[in-house]
């Protein structure tokens, strides 16, 4: 799953997403499920949505890539609201509760291929998981390449589904326990700690 990721400093992402109406975000380092994420929207639109979807009252923060298209839920969203995510790193816990954080070239942006709500609600897509994450769980978000981001802006359904190939290669850091609180921000969150001291 994705519950947890970081959008740290990117000198320049109006340029990375060729939208230049694009305000630089500032740093989060701990952005979690019910706040508002920056979204890309095709056509080099924008837009700050709320983190979950709440259907029947509850909040679904990700969707499995293999099935979105059968669920009644996802269908229509897959069809026509199909977005991005940017992202510096993401989180996840391993079996003894340990937080690692997951990042492409030392803080490079990717991009989480999401989907959104006329509500102005966003759910992030997930796939089984890769080398290295999958020593840690068993599922992750989908990373589309940048030289196939307009494919999944643009394509049919099944096209789209298959511009998400292999994930680029990631790095992984074993980060400290302060990011399990939500309430906590700031760089100190992705330095990467030694477990034996730290846990």
């Amino acid at each position: 799953m994705c519950g947890r990721f970081s959008l740290a400093p990117y000198e320049d992402l109006a340029g990375r997403y060729s939208i230049p109406g694009l305000p630089q975000p500032e740093p989060r380092y701990n952005i979690s499920p019910a706040q508002d994420v920056l979204c890309i929207l095709p056509d080099g639109r924008f837009e700050n949505m709320f983190w979950g979807v709440r259907p029947y009252g509850r909040s679904l923060i990700n969707a499995r890539i293999e099935t979105v298209k059968e669920k009644a839920m996802f269908s229509r969203l897959v069809e026509d609201r199909r977005c991005l995510v940017p992202a510096t790193g993401f989180y996840e816990w391993d079996s003894k509760k340990h937080p690692h954080l997951f990042h492409v070239n030392d803080g490079e942006v990717f991009s989480m291929a999401a989907l959104y709500t006329d509500r102005k609600e966003v759910i992030i897509l997930t796939r089984e998981s890769e080398d290295p994450v999958k020593d840690i769980h068993p599922r992750m978000p989908c990373i589309i390449e940048r030289e196939r981001e307009s494919e999944w802006f643009n394509s049919s359904v099944d096209d789209a589904l298959s511009s998400i190939g292999s994930s680029p290669p990631l790095e992984r850091l074993a980060v400290g326990k302060a990011v399990n609180d939500v309430k906590n921000e700031g760089p100190d969150l992705i330095r990467p700690v030694n477990t034996l001291d730290s846990f």
